[in-house]
């Protein structure tokens, strides 16, 4: 996983490269996955939350958007940031910290490597990520 990442976007920091890389997204309608999203940071409104998740929202589309698509995403996050507040949904408090959080991940630098698929000695047929990804392909194209 990119070390520019320490919770919340990255994961779609992760599908995004490993998309890049080749892979192929498999979805199936025989499980289940319950995730109970901010539970153990603070829900939703928390501190922690609203840093984290707005920064590395910002980081990703730093990361991956063209300079059209960031333009795009910023003017969003600008919006929505200030509609929540408008409405009633965030207080003050809450716009205020998602401005600095937006502000951290404008100046936060950005790796161009922090990733394992960007290193082929990790994804190579001898290691054992390698042999995993290649063990769950194969088992799910049977």
């Amino acid at each position: 996983m990119d070390t520019d990442f320490f919770v919340y976007f990255d994961d779609v920091d992760f599908s995004i490269r490993a998309r890049a890389a080749g892979f192929q997204y498999w979805l199936t309608g025989d499980l289940t996955i319950i995730h109970k999203a901010s539970s153990l940071t603070g829900g939703f409104l928390g501190s922690f939350t609203l840093r984290w998740l707005t920064r590395n929202w910002v980081l990703t589309s730093r990361k991956h958007l063209s300079l059209f698509g960031k333009l795009k995403a910023f003017t969003y996050m600008q919006a929505w940031m200030l509609a929540r507040l408008l409405v009633g949904r965030d207080k003050a408090s809450h716009y205020v910290k998602r401005q600095k959080a937006f502000f951290e991940g404008m100046v936060a630098p950005v790796s161009d490597d922090g990733s394992w698929l960007s290193n082929s000695e990790l994804i190579s047929e001898s290691s054992p990520i390698g042999r995993i990804v290649r063990k769950e392909a194969a088992r799910n194209v049977t």
